[in-house]
């Protein structure tokens, strides 16, 4: 391969990686609003509004939505992050506003 051919595709793959920070940045932000957005309503007693917010950060969160699956299906789940998403879901399911606040 050439040197103008080596360089092309180390360009090519600079632009892709940078790429794909960009746009996992602008999903941290995205997860980052909707879970302030979600505290803000549990704060304000809105179940109705959480349970949508919630919905919406596990659409948009493949981690959240793992971490939750994840502590529901293993009770005895070491990963803090998953029981406190899996209590939260549970109180949200459940119209619970005072356990989804604790939460």
């Amino acid at each position: 391969m050439s040197i103008s051919g080596i360089a092309s595709t180390a360009l090519s793959s600079l632009l892709t990686a940078t790429q794909s920070a960009q746009t996992g940045q602008g999903n941290l932000q995205q997860i980052q609003s909707e879970f302030q957005q979600l505290g803000q309503d549990l704060q304000a007693g809105n179940l109705t509004q959480a349970q949508q917010d919630y919905a919406t950060l596990s659409q948009n969160s493949p981690n959240a939505q793992s971490a939750t699956t994840a502590a529901t299906t293993s009770a005895n789940s070491s990963n803090p992050i998953a029981q406190a998403f899996a209590a939260l879901s549970q109180d949200l399911q459940n119209g619970n506003v005072s356990g989804a606040q604790q939460d």
